[in-house]
């Protein structure tokens, strides 16, 4: 309606413009060239709507691309897990709680299924991720992936527990450990013993951070 009304004063401004500069036979010429200068002017003179506000198909708050961080992370692994989680937007607590469960901050831990460092990720997951294999033994890129697969769950189960923050939080961890595939359609949060007391450990852990009201 604001634009309609910019272009009506905008035409009117035009007709005395051209009125002006004319005296008689020009007034048309120098009223269809400024017309078409004011039609242009509206349909290529918008400015692009920033990334900022542009709308995501992937959910709140992820983000595919590559991340500009902030900062540089710090050097000491807690720092560095509460760097991270506030890159994901993701309550630092939560994050740590679940490092803490998966390595016991063991920088070279490799589980017996393969996973590896920090956040026990699986090889597989590092493309994902923008790094190699070799690079889960690297603390930051180790973090850096973790995180992205726990934000990406923490975004996927709160959209189908909106008002049950509790429950989006442990099927996300559910599928951290299991896999969405197993949440889904094999019940892992009930019927995978590893799974239940994985979930279990984190939770009873997990003191929410104050003045956090979502992971996402």
């Amino acid at each position: 309606m604001i634009d309609f009304l910019q272009f009506i004063f905008t035409w009117l401004f035009v007709i005395l413009v051209a009125a002006h500069l004319s005296h008689d036979k020009s007034f048309w010429s120098h009223f269809t060239v400024l017309t078409m200068l004011v039609i242009l002017l509206f349909t290529y003179g918008k400015p692009l709507p920033s990334e900022a506000h542009r709308s995501s198909p992937h959910g709140a708050g992820l983000i595919q691309e590559s991340i500009k961080l902030p900062s540089q992370p710090p050097q000491d692994l807690r720092g560095k897990s509460r760097f991270w989680a506030a890159t994901y937007r993701i309550d630092p607590a939560l994050f740590a709680a679940l490092i803490e469960q998966e390595s016991r901050w063991q920088i070279d831990a490799v589980s017996p299924a393969g996973a590896r460092g920090l956040g026990q990720v699986m090889p597989f997951n590092a493309p994902g991720c923008g790094i190699t294999q070799n690079d889960l033994f690297d603390p930051d890129k180790n973090l850096q992936c973790s995180g992205k697969i726990l934000k990406e769950a923490l975004v996927y189960w709160d959209q189908r527990f909106p008002n049950d923050a509790d429950s989006a939080i442990r099927h996300a961890l559910g599928e951290y450990n299991a896999g969405r595939n197993a949440v889904i359609h094999r019940n892992a949060l009930t019927d995978f013993r590893e799974t239940k007391q994985y979930v279990q450990n984190i939770m009873g852990n997990y003191v929410p951070t104050p003045g956090l009201v979502s992971n996402v």
